[in-house]
């Protein structure tokens, strides 16, 4: 399915980053923005997903695919425990009409989805840390609930094993991830068993069949 002018915009900051050392803050940042050729390339885009850092610890995707948004944000929060740093991030989604700007600054794109992200962000209760501004329907926002929980834990490597594994498309196998890391398959298959990987895969699917354009 196609949406010409519905893309999806995540906005984040970290948890409790006045506590982070700027070295620590400045690998979490260098962590996400690293991801977005890799996650261009798993969506089958030439170039990187537009990545920007506001106010020192928050930070702003476009992705021209409303679909592909909560893979994303489940894929930055391993990249994210992936860095070692043990800073967290919280994540608002917005759905809806957005303009990126000709050079991609995101600073000077603009749209109902950059607003509804930025607003999520601003008025998010502390219980949340992934949420979804979406008009058409409550079981992506529900389906965006449970995976928040699932994925409030996980460790180092964890993350590392997930943000490969939760690539789209040609998924690698346990034995391509394992020598990706330096490690056993039975390492891997115990990383992913303990976050629920299956579980997510099929909330993955669920919620990229499902989308449908709110405009």
């Amino acid at each position: 399915m196609s949406f010409p002018t519905t893309h999806a915009v995540l906005t984040g900051d970290f948890i409790d980053s006045r506590r982070a050392d700027l070295v620590s803050l400045d690998t979490a940042m260098e962590a996400l923005s690293s991801a977005m050729p890799v996650l261009a390339e798993d969506s089958g885009l030439d170039l990187p997903l537009p990545f920007h850092r506001f106010r020192g610890d928050g930070w702003q995707v476009f992705h021209p695919d409303p679909q592909a948004s909560l893979r994303t944000a489940l894929r930055l929060i391993a990249r994210l425990a992936a860095s070692g740093t043990g800073l967290k991030t919280r994540i608002a989604i917005g759905i809806g009409q957005a303009t990126l700007s000709a050079d991609h600054n995101l600073a000077t794109s603009h749209g109902p989805a950059f607003v509804q992200a930025g607003l999520l962000l601003d008025d998010m209760d502390r219980t949340d840390r992934l949420i979804l501004a979406y008009d058409a329907g409550q079981m992506h926002c529900a389906m965006t609930g449970l995976v928040d929980v699932m994925s409030r834990s996980w460790t180092k490597a964890q993350g590392e094993a997930l943000f490969l594994a939760l690539a789209s498309g040609d998924e690698p196998t346990q034995e391509e991830i394992a020598k990706h890391l330096g490690v056993t398959r039975q390492a891997i298959q115990q990383r992913l068993a303990a976050t629920g990987h299956n579980q997510l895969k099929e909330a993955l699917y669920a919620f990229e069949a499902t989308l449908r354009d709110p405009s």
